[in-house]
């Protein structure tokens, strides 16, 4: 539906591949719903619709967060965001879990 953020990307060009026609050429597409730009100092998480969320790369505690989100939501799954975020696919899941159970990543027994 137009104007509608939440939507999957259907353009599809001639080899099959999905595209995000309204990211930047950086853009790296992680699922159909997400794409990331990376800078040697940011990563920029986008939709369809513009940006979504962002972090310093040096922000460990930030980057644990967001991938946490992320994969609860459903944008992408641990295997896609593991490369961009420089971690182990069962430290993201690990992560998800902490933010799912609501401990936090700030509790006594959450570790960076």
């Amino acid at each position: 539906m137009p104007g509608d953020c939440y939507c999957e990307i259907q353009n599809v060009n001639r080899t099959g591949t999905i595209e995000l026609p309204v990211l930047p050429d950086e853009a790296v597409i992680l699922s159909p719903r997400l794409a990331v730009v990376e800078t040697a100092e940011e990563l920029v998480f986008m939709k369809a619709c513009g940006p979504l969320m962002s972090c310093r790369r040096c922000d460990k505690k930030a980057v644990r967060y967001i991938g946490a989100i992320l994969m609860s939501q459903g944008l992408a799954k641990g295997k896609e965001l593991a490369p961009v975020l420089k971690m182990h696919r069962s430290t993201l899941f690990r992560n998800q879990k902490l933010y799912r159970g609501g401990a936090g990543f700030a509790s006594p027994g959450a570790s960076v």
